[in-house]
């Protein structure tokens, strides 16, 4: 039988920080996949320069 033991225990055996056991413990759905790491990129930037914006900065900086 398994005796169940706690997130600081289980910290200290792996030597880990409590803060990330818990994170893990949170984010864990069953699978291992669940615990990868996962981009923090975003995926869209409201305030990018358009390609004719980038064209014309280009030209520009050329010319100084």
């Amino acid at each position: 039988m398994r005796t169940k033991k706690g997130k600081s225990e289980a910290s200290r055996v792996y030597g880990v920080s409590l803060s990330s056991v818990k994170r893990w413990c949170k984010q864990y759905d069953g699978t291992w996949q669940s615990l990868l790491p996962k981009s923090r990129r975003p995926h869209s930037h409201p305030n990018r320069h358009t390609k004719e914006k980038k064209d014309k900065l280009e030209i520009l900086l050329k010319v100084l």
